[in-house]
This record gives C-alpha cells, sequence and structure tokens, in this order.
C-alpha cells in the first residue's frame, strides 16, 4: 500500500489482517465502491459494496486478485475478482474505471484521483504470472466459475440513453432562453440565470458553452449517484444527477457528492476538500452539506464577482446537493 492515503492505521491493520502477507503480496490499495451494468446493460447500478479494493498476487493460486476488504466493520474480504488471461482494465474517468465481469461489465469509483491513478497504473503494467487462467471469477462467497457466451460490449454502457438532440437552442432579448428538443426543467433552470443577474448580453456571449452544458446534462451519466457528477460537470459537461432540475438516479450518495467538491468548484470559492473519513456520521455528513449549501446558495454567488460557468455549475451543484440531502436524511 502506498505510504500516503485516504486509510487510517486502524484501515490499514484491517487489510492486512484480512489478506495475510503469507499468502498475499499486496501491490496498492484504494477506498472505493463497485458498480455493476446490471441489471440493465446500458446504465450502472451501485453493487453495495465499498471499502477497500486492493490489488494482489495470490501466492497460493498463482494468480492476481482485485480483493474489497471491509475497513467500516469486521466483515473481511467481502468481494474478489480475478484477473485472468487477457483481462483488460479501462479508465473511463481519473476517479472511475470498469472491466469485464462474469456476466455484466464491473466500475469502480474510487473516493480518491492520486489512488485512482496509481491503482490503474499497477494494473495496467503488471507482469505476466505463469498459471494465470483463461476464466474470472467474481464472487462474495465462495466460487463461480465465469459463464460461457459471448463478450460483453462496453460500448453499449458508455452510449448515452437519455439523450436528446438540442434541435434548436438560442436567446432573445424579449423572448428570452428558446429551445426545442429540451427538457422543459432546463428551459426553467437557464431562466433563472436572469432572476439571478446574468445581464442578457453575457448570456449571449456565452451561449456556445451554455448549449454545450445542457446538450451533455441530458446525457446518461457513469455512476452519477456515487460521483454526483462533479468531474464531469468540471469539464463543462453535467451528466444526468448533477445537473439541478430534471436530475434523475436511481441512488444518491451525498458523502460522494460532498467528498468530490474540491474537483469542481473554484478556489475563490474556499471550500477545502474533504476526506470521507471527515463524513462517517451523520450529523459529520449534515454539517459539511450544511457549509456547502451556504457557500452556492444563489443569493450569495450574486454578491460574488461570478462567471457564467461558475453560476451554472454551482446552481447545478446546489440543486443536486438538495436532492442528495432529501435522499440522505432520516
Amino acid at each position: 500500500m502506498p505510504a500516503q492515503s485516504t486509510f487510517s492505521a486502524d484501515d490499514k491493520a484491517k487489510i492486512k489482517a484480512s489478506l495475510p502477507k503469507g499468502h498475499n503480496k499486496i501491490h496498492t490499495a484504494a477506498l472505493a465502491r463497485i458498480y455493476y451494468a446490471h441489471p440493465t446493460p446500458n446504465a450502472w447500478a451501485y453493487a453495495g459494496l465499498q471499502g477497500a479494493l486492493v490489488f494482489v498476487t495470490d501466492k497460493a493460486r498463482g494468480a492476481y486478485y482485485l480483493r474489497m476488504v471491509d475497513v467500516g466493520g469486521t466483515r473481511g474480504v467481502l468481494w474478489e475478482h480475478e484477473l485472468w488471461e487477457g483481462f483488460e482494465y479501462w479508465q473511463d474517468r481519473p476517479f472511475f474505471h470498469s472491466f469485464e465481469g462474469d456476466d455484466c461489465m464491473i466500475g469502480v469509483v474510487f473516493a480518491d484521483e492520486g489512488e485512482a491513478k496509481t491503482f490503474y497504473k499497477k494494473i495496467t503494467t503488471r507482469k505476466d504470472i505463469s498459471g494465470v487462467k483463461s476464466m474470472a471469477s467474481s464472487t462474495s462467497s465462495g466460487t463461480t466459475k465465469k459463464k460461457s457466451g459471448s463478450r460483453i460490449d462496453k460500448s453499449l454502457i458508455s452510449a448515452p440513453t437519455q439523450f436528446k438532440h438540442v434541435a434548436h437552442m438560442g436567446y432573445d432579448n424579449q423572448k428570452g432562453f428558446t429551445s426545442t428538443g429540451v427538457d422543459p426543467s432546463w428551459t426553467t433552470f437557464l431562466t433563472d440565470l436572469e432572476r439571478h443577474g446574468v445581464d442578457s448580453g453575457t448570456i449571449q456571449q456565452n451561449m456556445e458553452f451554455i448549449k454545450g452544458f445542457v446538450r451533455d446534462a441530458q446525457k446518461a451519466p457513469i455512476p452519477a449517484a456515487a460521483v454526483g457528477g462533479a468531474e464531469s460537470v468540471a469539464r463543462g459537461k453535467c451528466g444526468g444527477r448533477c445537473g439541478g432540475p430534471g436530475a434523475n438516479g436511481k441512488e444518491t450518495n451525498l458523502r460522494a457528492l460532498i467528498g468530490s467538491l474540491d474537483t469542481l468548484l473554484w478556489p475563490e470559492l474556499g471550500w477545502q476538500k474533504v476526506g470521507l473519513h471527515e463524513l462517517v456520521t451523520p450529523n459529520q455528513v449534515k454539517i459539511r452539506y450544511t457549509k456547502a449549501i451556504a457557500k452556492l446558495h444563489p443569493d450569495k454567488l450574486n454578491a460574488r464577482n461570478t462567471t457564467v460557468e461558475q453560476r451554472m455549475i454551482a446552481n447545478g451543484v446546489f440543486g443536486s446537493l438538495n436532492d442528495a440531502w432529501n435522499a440522505f436524511k432520516p
């Protein structure tokens, strides 16, 4: 494991106890969550697995494995997946990786991009091990054989499933925003820019950015519930859940959204990175949520010299935080 990581000394002790060095050689570890492209093959669903994802060599079996260890409890190894011969591993986003499982694609959302980068490098530069099998085993208890059948088409998952073509979108000084083929809730959201003090001249100058923002906001996200879409919004591409009104998602994770805000918000806002270890109890989550809402509230932004891009991002995240809080609170 890397010397500097998101793991506490207690976490590291649990990892080593669950993966004793007599049977395992640990290459790297990272705090992560597991997602499956199942039961819907072109959408990601949280598998209910989170903890320390560890890349190891199983000395007894002579093979590489990904093993998830419960660092929040005492259940030991929760899940494992063998890196069979020809195993391919993709870095879809700095914080999101994917690979082919037994019956569906498997996705991994990392809590820390630095750890994700190290994880990707370790796996993709691994050396061949003699005896590695050509079939996978992915299980949370016991061992299952990879079912026969054709390979999974990864491209089907990445394809947007809710994209609406923006046939027309523009801005008129008298009519305001005009559009066809756009979710009506987005038109309302954009109109709010004017209500929050963005003048028509500034809007017209930034129409290309706004068009791209809305177009990409209607695409289905990589597990947006886990990452809050923060990485995609930071690049001006707000996927589904982070898009404010009309946002949609099967699950919302307030902790992950708060933990990713530092990758999204601009430095002048004064938001400091929040580690997942600071979001353990409901009260800790409530405190961080309240602070984030205070910084992103539209009335507060009016008092700051913010750009159109910043206001759109802030409005999107503000809506997502509130949605996430409504799903989180007792």
